[in-house]
């Protein structure tokens, strides 16, 4: 049997200790301790080489062991080499729950055939994350806090994850670049359960993804508190996304003052590289409004996607608009043109989170609204453009019509809390009017009208100004 402790030599242009000790199975094994950088490691695990010199940063030491099989061994018998490190100097290049830091310790081991009868080849990442792969590498299996992996079967790759966040978008960036495989695509199979997933700037609570890629299409279902439904994609062949959603519940705040600056625009999901969508919502719910059934449907344009369909019809009103989601001097944009009616205001506003000020009133509007970032970023100190609104006979509840105070409607400073609808101060049994009508243009964060017009029996109140939005 071959022995020796603390041979010293140089590999990859580094110093290295190897030990030889036989095992007491008959087996030889080969232990060296060095130092590797991620593009001596790639060469070092040529299978690996890709995702290693992409994902890993820095410098960490490593032990390096190989199992060479003795004499008495079964004929085939694999060697087996293993590499283990706490990778403490490396950075590991992806976002959480995998992301680390150089001076983070996340204990990585590796264990591969290199000679010898096929075997898999196995990997673990800290105690939460495992692999494995067939040993022509034509499928795979990774877990996340879902037990330890097996190869899956002939073909394919799988993921199972059990997360507490996740951001999909995030992932999707950090991936982007990478293309492992050569060949025809293969086939995968991911099935993700999350306390709380980013998609596309969406939060879902309670969230179980799963997603199937095989023979050129792309298909799957989502369920969480908001969100449930199906989704299928023909990949590579420019045909739509076609979504399926049984229901769709948003919440929004109402109170401006808790959400006074707007959002950076996103950078993703970027429509430039998004396919065209068909989106049907058979519940649509904001907040504590039923809007009913949604359809939605884009459509590839030079920097972006054109919104060719977007409509809203239930109890609540219906919608119809068209629109840009495009990207213009390096960032985001979002635009809306359409026209709303919404059989009671009041109540629709009431349902949304808003005091309700209006009875008895239906209303009737266009609108042309444009904001930066995606069409989920809308923000009442971002948007500009413009709007017309009907209203028709109807209340303003609790006003008084006392004649010295509906002229307190004429004070400028007042005119936010006019335009929501909020008379409070004013009076409090109530106003009835005929009508009100009007034209808004918004523009950083403020309102103008010259032509808003209240009728009623008692009296015609117009009012022209600024009403600040933040």
């Amino acid at each position: 049997a071959l022995r020796g402790s603390g041979i010293r030599g140089e590999a990859f242009g580094r110093p290295v200790q190897v030990d030889v000790t036989p095992m007491p199975n008959g087996d030889t094994r080969v232990s060296a301790r060095t130092s590797l950088g991620n593009d001596a490691l790639a060469r070092q695990l040529p299978q690996l080489a890709a995702p290693l010199r992409q994902l890993l940063d820095g410098e960490a030491e490593f032990s390096i062991e190989v199992d060479i099989p003795g004499i008495s061994a079964a004929p085939g018998a694999p060697t087996i080499l293993s590499v283990a490190s706490s990778l403490e100097g490396m950075r590991l290049n992806l976002p959480p729950p995998l992301a680390k830091a150089p001076q983070e310790r996340k204990d990585l081991l590796v264990s591969m055939p290199v000679a010898g009868e096929p075997r898999p080849t196995l990997f673990s990442l800290g105690s939460q994350l495992s692999g494995a792969f067939s040993p022509d590498w034509q499928s795979g299996q990774i877990r996340y806090q879902r037990g330890k992996a097996t190869p899956p079967g002939p073909a394919g790759y799988q993921l199972h994850a059990r997360l507490e966040h996740l951001d999909l978008d995030a992932w999707q960036n950090a991936l982007a670049s990478y293309d492992g495989h050569r060949g025809a695509p293969p086939e995968w199979l991911a099935d993700i359960h999350s306390e709380r997933l980013l998609l596309g700037g969406i939060s879902l609570d309670e969230a179980k993804l799963k997603v199937q890629a095989k023979t050129g299409t792309l298909q799957g279902t989502v369920a969480s508190r908001q969100l449930e439904g199906d989704f299928s994609y023909p990949t590579g062949n420019a045909q739509p996304l076609d979504m399926r959603l049984q229901r769709f519940h948003l919440q929004f705040p109402t109170d401006e003052e808790s959400n006074p600056e707007p959002p950076a625009p996103a950078l993703t999901p970027d429509p430039r590289t998004l396919p065209p969508i068909q989106l049907v919502c058979e519940d649509l719910q904001l907040n504590d409004a039923s809007l009913g059934s949604l359809e939605l449907r884009t459509q590839p344009a030079s920097q972006g996607l054109e919104i060719a369909q977007l409509s809203i019809d239930g109890p609540s009103g219906q919608l119809d608009a068209s629109g840009t989601w495009g990207w213009q001097e390096e960032t985001q944009y979002s635009r809306l043109t359409g026209t709303a009616s919404l059989p009671d205001l009041g109540k629709t506003l009431r349902m949304l989170g808003y005091p309700r000020s209006l009875q008895e009133a239906s209303a009737h509007g266009s609108f042309d609204l444009s904001w930066p970032g995606h069409p989920g970023q809308f923000h009442h100190a971002s948007f500009r453009g413009a709007a017309d609104i009907d209203i028709s006979k109807g209340r303003l509840a609790e006003v008084d019509p006392g004649i010295t105070r509906v002229l307190g409607l004429l004070n400028l400073d007042a005119l936010t809390r006019r335009l929501k609808l909020d008379f409070g101060d004013l009076v409090k049994k109530g106003y009835s009017f005929d009508s009100i009508a009007g034209s808004f243009r918004f523009e950083d964060g403020d309102a103008y009208t010259h032509d808003l017009l209240v009728e009623g029996a008692s009296g015609r109140i117009e009012i022209g100004g600024r009403i600040g939005l933040v």
